[in-house]
């Protein structure tokens, strides 16, 4: 019988060792649930937070495709991801030209809570402008 990656991410988080994984997927709208497959790869479905990173990483994943240049055509979305067995930190790094800088609002309305969703759910999230481009990212 062999392994499946998944089997192989839970047995590698039994130790104290920090991972990190690099993810450039295309600028398109499915590749939010690409991503959430992935971090439950990595993860193992058994990560004590689990859902509440993909819920996270769903909101940023979403917020860089609305709101910057990675959802135009040609436009990319990366995704790192820094794991153990206790934390988990994911950044999302857009493609720039978005001309506003993310930031919570008081008055969201039908969009515009992805950001409180994120600040509700982590330990703690930010943002950093890398040149033109923008990373947020959170821990949890």
């Amino acid at each position: 019988m062999h392994a499946t990656r998944s089997d192989e991410s839970r047995r590698t988080l039994t130790d104290d060792r920090t991972r990190f994984e690099v993810m450039l997927f295309p600028g398109v709208p499915r590749i939010v649930s690409a991503a959430r497959n992935v971090l439950s790869d990595l993860l193992g479905d058994d990560h004590p937070s689990l859902a509440d990173a993909k819920i996270c990483q769903s909101e940023l994943i979403t917020n860089a495709l609305r709101y910057s240049n990675s959802g135009n055509d040609g436009g990319q979305v990366r995704v790192e991801i820094e794991y153990d067995k206790a934390h988990t930190t994911v950044r999302v790094v857009d493609d720039g030209g978005s001309g506003t800088f993310p930031c919570l609002t008081e008055d969201a309305g039908e969009s515009g809570r992805g950001l409180a969703i994120v600040e509700a759910l982590a330990e703690t999230w930010g943002v950093r402008q890398i040149g033109a481009k923008t990373a947020v990212w959170f821990t949890i």
